[in-house]
């Protein structure tokens, strides 16, 4: 609103002046409009701040690290403890929001699948999640065993996930779960790049057709084991790489008593039609010394047929 002023004149009337437009008023107007600015953005910065710490009190109540780097995802588990069967087909897994696809009842442990991936273990009252692969078109559900398997004097809990299957392709992945002291809930996968390493330098192969048949000779711990392949040899008319060592492709372990076992397919490629070729099971002990796990004792089994059960 423009100022008026009214003032009198000496002859004694009163006049009205023309409102006043210079640059104290162009000024005065600046200075409200830019007071005016001022308020709204620190009202803006204001709002910003508190969304801001509304987002970050919610992850952090939804989202707490471990040692192991994975998230322990709470609100989901309260589902999870309604259930205490473990499914036992498809259509019982599918059925369920967060199927239970694991037990230790006695020892109060429970794993829960997440869809598609992720799961969520349960150990007395304590959830943690680990984005793990768990299950396969063949529907074979993880298994678990406790047991001191490092002899410290406390039990860890082993984790074996069917993860991969396919034609002459069949892959386990263990785990090993510390469930005491304050490394509870890390993790001690067996990589497979760690397990191929240790197999490619303690396993030998050679194949020669020297006595008039395809012969391998497999070594491992000072002990050699002969396999005929007459049968590549006559039915393909093929010959083999005489030094290469496939691993990989059948990996398979298990738990006897505290004791953790592995078996491991071991192949070789054909020259002529470029595949790999099945030669027999490496079998081995798994030494777990608390950080690392070891293969050690390994032993040598032509029949191919145990790789498939």
């Amino acid at each position: 609103m423009k100022a008026v002023v009214t003032r009198r004149k000496p002859s004694g009337r009163y006049v009205t002046s023309k409102p006043y437009r210079g640059e104290k008023g162009d000024k005065m107007k600046r200075e409200m409009i830019d007071s005016k600015i001022r308020v709204i953005l620190i009202m803006i910065f204001l709002i910003w701040i508190c969304l801001f710490l509304t987002s970050c009190s919610t992850k952090d109540n939804n989202l707490s690290l471990t040692q192991g780097g994975e998230s322990n995802q709470q609100n989901e588990v309260s589902i999870a403890k309604k259930e205490k069967k473990v499914v036992g087909s498809w259509d019982e897994f599918n059925a369920s929001d967060l199927p239970l696809i694991s037990s230790i009842p006695e020892r109060n442990i429970y794993l829960y699948g997440k869809k598609p991936t992720g799961v969520v273990l349960c150990i007395e009252g304590r959830e943690h999640y680990y984005d793990w692969e768990y299950l396969t078109t063949r529907f074979i559900l993880p298994r678990m065993q406790v047991s001191d398997f490092d002899s410290d004097g406390k039990d860890e809990l082993a984790v074996i996930l069917y993860v991969g299957s396919g034609t002459q392709y069949s892959v386990e992945e263990l785990h090993i779960i510390e469930i005491s002291g304050n490394d509870y809930f890390s993790d001690r996968r067996y990589q497979s790049n760690n397990y191929i390493s240790q197999l490619n330098e303690l396993v030998k192969l050679e194949c020669n057709d020297k006595t008039g048949e395809l012969m391998a000779y497999v070594s491992t711990n000072n002990k050699q084991y002969t396999v005929s392949l007459k049968n590549l040899q006559s039915t393909l008319n093929d010959t083999i790489n005489s030094n290469q060592c496939i691993f990989g492709n059948f990996v398979h372990f298990s738990v006897e008593g505290q004791k953790l076992t592995a078996r491991f397919g071991l192949e070789t490629r054909s020259m002529k039609y470029q595949r790999q070729v099945v030669i027999g099971a490496i079998y081995a002990d798994v030494d777990y010394d608390g950080e690392d796990l070891i293969l050690n004792n390994l032993r040598f089994n032509p029949d191919v047929e145990l790789l498939n059960q």
